[in-house]
């Protein structure tokens, strides 16, 4: 299947259009994501990794896992009160 789609804008210009999931994105949009991405590589990872925090915890963890959960904060709390 065709993943890329051409528009026709109203001076006639044709727009290629790349398909990202349900989402029609620009080569534009796609350079602009990318310089962003390339020049905040810390800022995407601390995103990814809280965001892997939280489904974890609230669609896989058992109970066991919640109690060392509360304690790993816990001990966190007290590092940055420290610090």
């Amino acid at each position: 299947m065709d993943n890329y789609f051409y528009l026709f804008n109203y001076n006639n210009n044709i727009k290629t259009l790349n398909k990202v999931g349900n989402k029609m994105v620009s080569e534009a949009k796609k350079r602009a994501n990318k310089k962003w991405n390339d020049k905040n590589r810390a800022r995407m990872t601390y995103i990814r990794r809280r965001s892997d925090s939280k489904n974890f915890i609230l669609k896989f963890a058992t109970e066991e896992d919640l109690e060392k959960t509360l304690e790993y904060v816990n001990q966190r709390k007290k590092y940055l009160k420290n610090c």
